[in-house]
């Protein structure tokens, strides 16, 4: 299905108008139905023009980041971090490389102390 995002078990359906909408519902939920599928209602949001969605508010077309993400950014010391805690800095903000102008030249330092201290 072109408007369906699937992350592991969340499944986000899009569509540009209701009526276009309406249909991708029933189609997908033919789908759903043919191969026997459950679905749990009570976490359903269904027809409205904003989400949030794997860590991102979607509306309009557009997306950005929940505040909560960038701010975990916070919890890191500002120096001296450890192997593993250079792996999660890393994996916050290449989860934020869409919201982060020239990344490559902020991350390259980083990703070379990994090389360079590589755990066994």
């Amino acid at each position: 299905m072109d408007n369906a995002l699937i992350y592991i078990d969340d499944i986000l359906l899009f569509s540009p108008d209701i009526d276009s909408h309406h249909s991708l519902l029933t189609d997908f939920h033919s789908l759903v139905k043919s191969y026997g599928i459950m679905l749990a209602e009570k976490k359903m949001i269904i027809g409205v023009t904003y989400i949030e969605f794997l860590g991102m508010h979607i509306s309009e077309g557009q997306y950005h980041l929940q505040p909560h993400i960038a701010t975990q950014l916070e919890h890191f010391p500002d120096e001296n971090l450890t192997f593993k805690q250079v792996q999660e800095f890393l994996g916050i903000i290449n989860y934020m490389a869409d919201f982060i102008h020239d990344l490559a030249k902020y991350r390259t330092p980083l990703t070379d102390q990994l090389k360079k201290n590589a755990s066994p």
